[in-house]
């Protein structure tokens, strides 16, 4: 499918992309119904990331857990794979593990439980992705963006897990087999520090990262508190082994690309860096003509969706947008007709619509953060 029909199709109401779908089954969702958190008795909590048809991250925080061990496999009750992670004490209390799940296959149900020496997880289950290049059909994304607020009314948890009893109710069948993965569109946290990263992003989110995958975005909010150079970011997530067609991103986590299914999801930073390979400007601008370039010519990617969390426009602040995606990133994009999506987000409402300049659709996501009202 070439983006003409792609818009055609689309604004013929075959299906809403935002919000109830996209063409060729596609689901962009924000869950909205009301519901209660997932309750289970362990209080490690994993967090998925970087899903791969053949590995998944499991990351999970603890108080002071000593060793990083994940027991995986097909059934619920034969956990008999093991994985040794590792450990980083990143302050007293704030102890993050890591392991690596490999071996797996595509499109696979596995069950697993993370321990330490002396606490020991739930089980969880997840889905891994399609074979590289794979035409499903259908390829369910649930897009967040700007839940950076600790407050009293954890709207992010609230959020978060409403989704889940919307898309399970909708679908009529558990999250990890209804949606493929989580697309966070940067503002995890409102600062950049341990206590916002691990009690807000990890903490609130809880309902659904066990079971689903996480991929995040760096908003303007992670490059506060201290972290201007993403230090704390780069420890927690698992991005700069990530490449396509061989393309390895300069900025490392910072921005990076990678493909699922016969899509090329394409993750930009739309902040100025202290080291200017990881930010705007010309090297992220080379990197993402070279992506585009090699994804043009392969015939396994059929749609490209890029995210920047500083969106392409916005009618409420219209000065605070990223003028570099506008005036050098979209044109680039836009040299296929592969790229059909454009998502953003900074601005605490959720818009979306069909670019001026290009025939392509940009969203803002909306957010879980404080309300920021039109006018």
């Amino acid at each position: 499918m070439n983006r003409s029909e792609f818009l055609r199709l689309t604004s013929a109401g075959t299906a809403g992309f935002a919000t109830q779908g996209l063409l060729a089954g596609w689901l962009f969702q924000a869950g909205t119904s009301s519901a209660s958190a997932q309750i289970t008795g362990s209080t490690l909590k994993p967090y998925l990331q970087t899903p791969r048809p053949d590995s998944m991250w499991i990351t999970w925080w603890s108080n002071n857990g000593s060793d990083s061990f994940v027991d995986w496999g097909t059934e619920v009750d034969a956990l008999g794979n093991l994985v040794t992670g590792t450990r980083l004490e990143l302050g007293t209390g704030y102890h993050y593990h890591s392991a690596k799940v490999s071996g797996l296959q595509p499109s696979t149900l596995y069950y697993y439980k993370v321990r330490t020496a002396t606490e020991t997880s739930d089980v969880y289950r997840f889905k891994t992705p399609p074979a590289t290049g794979t035409s499903t059909g259908r390829f369910r994304v649930l897009v967040i963006g700007d839940n950076q607020i600790i407050s009293s009314e954890r709207r992010w948890e609230k959020l978060i897990n409403r989704a889940r009893v919307k898309i399970e109710e909708k679908y009529g069948k558990p999250l990890e087999e209804a949606v493929d993965f989580i697309l966070n569109v940067g503002d995890q946290v409102d600062v950049g520090t341990l206590n916002h990263y691990r009690n807000l992003h990890f903490e609130y989110g809880k309902a659904v990262t066990p079971n689903l995958a996480s991929m995040t975005t760096v908003g303007n909010h992670e490059t506060y508190g201290g972290d201007n150079n993403l230090s704390l970011y780069k420890d927690l997530f698992h991005y700069h082994e990530l490449s396509y067609q061989g393309i390895v991103s300069p900025g490392g986590d910072a921005y990076y690309a990678y493909q699922l299914a016969n899509v090329l999801f394409i993750h930009l930073n739309s902040e100025s860096m202290p080291n200017a390979a990881e930010g705007v400007g010309a090297v992220q601008k080379q990197w993402t003509q070279d992506v585009i370039t090699a994804a043009a010519a392969d015939p396994s990617v059929e749609f490209i969706i890029s995210l920047c969390h500083r969106p392409y426009q916005a009618e409420q602040y219209v000065g605070d947008i990223s003028s570099w995606l506008r005036t050098e990133i979209m044109p680039i994009l836009a040299q296929t007709e592969k790229h059909v999506l454009n998502i953003g987000a900074h601005h605490h409402l959720y818009a979306r619509g069909q670019t001026r300049d290009w025939p392509m659709y940009h969203i803002i996501s909306g957010a879980t953060a404080w309300d920021q009202y039109w006018g």
